[in-house]
């Protein structure tokens, strides 16, 4: 059913990453998995693609990505495919991003294709195709017999994640467990979907946020030791060695070198 050409494992791409190949590819398929956000350009409207996604193109599809990341992670394989109806009969969509929240999965197969086919193994070619056909099947008994539950819950929980990511940036004084428990998780499942989201942890976030707000409340006249409290810090010496540490100043060194004036 499948004829196997070629796969990539893991591969990393340096910035800027961009796909331009407006014939697509001519006799095969192109199943393509990313690891970082990408844009993809259809014909009349652009995607973005969050981290995670699963794109499969047909042959002579327009094939154009790009991304602004600092690397481009991603899977991919290659393949030709004697019934022109088998997508269609699983009524598995083509160009078209799927978010399946199924990372593990994903890399899991994607391992196993690379080890089938770069292997001396007696019938490699035959598991591979076997490997590929029960993957669709179940992708595609997974798109239609919970798909429309499944998007919906995952497209309420981004829509939870993003309002709390506001929020973070209104109040950065919690930790990781404290906004965990706000969104009704577990601290590792938080933490998870939030890496998922948002290509990084909630920590790097609580710090984004805690310091630009201490940059703006330093320039506003706000003491060091009070704004320590208020960002959730144990002690205004603890403040101090991380601002200084994340900018090469002390607080009160900031504050002041920012109100003189520019000669």
């Amino acid at each position: 059913m499948f004829t196997f050409r070629s796969i990539g494992y893991n591969c990393l791409e340096d910035h800027p990453m961009r796909m331009r190949r407006p014939q697509g590819l001519y006799e095969f398929y192109l199943l393509l998995y990313i690891k970082m956000p990408i844009t993809l350009y259809l014909e009349r409207e652009s995607v973005f693609c969050r981290p995670g996604s699963l794109i499969l193109f047909p042959p002579f599809a327009p094939q154009n990505w790009d991304t602004h990341a600092t690397r481009m992670t991603h899977h991919f394989c290659t393949f030709e495919l004697e019934d022109p109806d088998y997508f269609n009969n699983l009524e598995i969509p083509l160009n078209t991003p799927l978010f399946l929240n199924a990372n593990k999965e994903l890399d899991a197969l994607f391992r196993t294709l690379a080890e089938e086919f770069h292997s001396a193994r007696i019938g490699k070619l035959y598991k591979v195709d076997s490997i590929l056909n029960d993957y669709f099947v179940t992708l595609a008994r997974k798109l239609h017999l919970s798909g429309t539950e499944k998007n919906e819950y995952t497209m309420s929980v981004l829509q939870q994640f993003e309002d709390l990511r506001l929020r973070i940036y209104e109040d950065p004084s919690q930790d990781v467990a404290q906004y965990a428990a706000q969104a009704g998780f577990s601290t590792r499942r938080f933490e998870h979907y939030y890496r998922l989201f948002f290509e990084l942890s909630p920590k790097e976030e609580i710090d984004r946020a805690r310091l630009q707000m201490a940059k703006d409340k330093l320039l506003e006249g706000q003491p060091p030791e009070l704004l320590a409290a208020h960002l959730g810090f144990g002690s205004p010496e603890y403040f101090t060695k991380w601002f200084r540490k994340n900018t090469g100043l002390s607080p009160k060194r900031f504050a002041e070198r920012k109100r003189q004036p520019k000669p």
